[in-house]
């Protein structure tokens, strides 16, 4: 397993590579108390324990806890990848008629603001991590 990340984490630019020495599966974020450095992802499961807001049981893990011993600068130049659109939740008619139908909602005072999203599935000729570096070349964030 390998965690990627831009150096913006650790205020340097560039991406690094951390060093992962264990990892650990937690029920509850007060579980991590004095632990050192680390990656941490929280899942949305935990709303229940620190919002008190009901939320629908999983069998994943609450917190996912990377342990890491260093960083390194990760040196390699991406390969090339493909992406090819494979499928779409809109047809283009069908995304039109909802731009239309949102404008209904908001005439008729129904809503002020509404967040139309589509999704899009991708087919990946290539490595994921060369995706990511081809992403990061062409579009650098100092985070």
């Amino acid at each position: 397993m390998r965690l990627v990340l831009s150096g913006g984490w650790l205020g340097r630019e560039g991406i690094y590579e951390a060093k992962i020495k264990r990892v650990r599966f937690l029920h509850s974020h007060e579980e991590l108390s004095g632990s050192s450095s680390g990656f941490v992802v929280l899942s949305y499961a935990l709303s229940s324990q620190t919002l008190r807001v009901p939320v629908k049981a999983s069998g994943l893990p609450a917190v996912i806890y990377l342990e890491l011993e260093g960083f390194y600068p990760l040196s390699r130049e991406p390969e090339q990848v493909r992406l090819t659109k494979a499928s779409s939740s809109f047809s283009p008619e069908g995304y039109m008629h909802a731009v239309r139908r949102t404008k209904d909602f908001i005439a008729d005072g129904v809503v002020y603001q509404l967040n139309l999203t589509c999704r899009f599935d991708f087919l990946l000729e290539g490595s994921p991590l060369d995706l990511f570096l081809q992403y990061y070349r062409n579009q650098p964030v100092p985070y």
